[in-house]
């Protein structure tokens, strides 16, 4: 484990002052490397640096690592009770970077219930603000009853939003916008939102959305 913690050191350096992005020749051992960092190192610095890296990379055989951790807060039952609290940043940088891969219909129909999952239970409202935004946007690349889940389970999670979330209401609307749904009940719940005592930010983002899913239909809002 030392000799693979040193080797993610040095890699995560060279991503830190080349600010590599893009396909990468890495040997597999070194993403491996960063896999074995991303999922069990203790140290919530080094593990999100790890994840970053991942996402850079855009290994496919890091999508299962990515998945796995930004879903740890329900799979794992840890005796400490801060120890989900402090690896919260862990999860928030998993789902970004699952956001780079330009994943295949068969793949994101395999990732989206695991984000709904988190979406649902995570408990750190971040983390399901970035389940709801990357669910629309890997969503975006499901098909058939894969993306009529998404699309289901986003309306339930908007629809019963609580005003006081404003992060998770705002994150869902920019979700609907990347999901690229344009359906009766996803309007309605967008215009529920719109009209419903959430902040500013959040009543325009739906409003935006609206206009964007079906132009020419909701002009008229302010």
């Amino acid at each position: 484990m030392k000799k693979i913690a040193i080797l993610s050191m040095a890699i995560l350096f060279v991503f830190a002052i080349t600010g590599y992005s893009g396909q990468s020749s890495l040997p597999f051992e070194e993403v491996e490397a960063l896999h074995q960092i991303a999922l069990y190192s203790q140290e919530p610095g080094l593990r999100v640096g790890a994840i970053r890296a991942l996402g850079r990379i855009g290994n496919k055989k890091s999508i299962e690592i990515l998945t796995k951790i930004m879903g740890e807060a329900i799979r794992i039952v840890n005796p400490d009770p801060q120890f989900h609290a402090r690896m919260e940043k862990a999860r928030v940088e998993a789902l970004k970077a699952i956001r780079r891969f330009n994943l295949d219909a068969q793949t994101a129909g395999q990732v989206t219930p695991e984000m709904i999952k988190v979406m649902r239970a995570d408990p750190a409202e971040i983390v399901q603000s970035e389940a709801a935004l990357s669910l629309g946007v890997v969503g975006s690349k499901t098909v058939g009853q894969d993306r009529v889940k998404v699309v289901d389970d986003m309306v339930y999670k908007l629809n019963r939003c609580p005003n006081t979330k404003n992060l998770l209401a705002f994150m869902l609307c920019k979700g609907f916008a990347a999901l690229q749904e344009r359906t009766a009940k996803v309007a309605t719940c967008l215009l529920g939102a719109y009209k419903r005592g959430y902040l500013l930010i959040v009543r325009t983002q739906a409003k935006m959305t609206l206009k964007q899913l079906f132009p020419g239909k909701y002009d008229s809002l302010q």
